[in-house]
């Protein structure tokens, strides 16, 4: 660096700064507990996808799990609800909505568990695609 900076003409002023980078948050919350403290250890990713419309939000937390407390002590059940609110240290965080867990997957190796979560408030009903014949007849009927 010392040998750029020094074949640069007289006339260049070279100047430094420094810039924050955004540091992303999030709050989970596992029925009415804020269990963000406890996961954040464990924690390899956080994704939340909102559709516009024709689907349920999405939420899929991928935890590390070496040690195999989330299949004893830590196992979440199907159907508990989770709520996340995500965004950057310092700012409001952007409350995302509350999810039921809707799939836990187990992987080894390497030893992690994907719990995956749909928005609540969708009946499952509502989730599943439900199709019927209409055989002989017609629309006007």
């Amino acid at each position: 660096m010392a040998s750029l900076i020094g074949s640069l003409p007289d006339d260049v002023f070279v100047q430094t700064a420094t810039v924050k980078v955004p540091h992303p948050v999030f709050i989970l919350t596992y029925g009415q507990k804020n269990i963000t403290n406890d996961i954040t250890p464990y924690v390899l990713s956080v994704t939340y996808t909102d559709y516009l419309t024709g689907k349920s939000d999405e939420l899929e937390v991928v935890l590390e799990d070496t040690d195999g407390r989330w299949i004893d002590a830590w196992y979440p059940g199907k159907g508990d609800t989770l709520s996340l609110a995500l965004g950057y240290d310092g700012e409001a965080l952007l409350p995302c909505g509350k999810f039921v867990i809707d799939e836990i997957e187990f992987e080894r190796p390497p030893s992690t568990v994907t719990i995956k979560a749909l928005s609540a408030g969708v009946d499952r009903s509502l989730r599943t695609r439900k199709s019927a014949p209409f055989e002989n007849t017609t629309l006007a009927s």
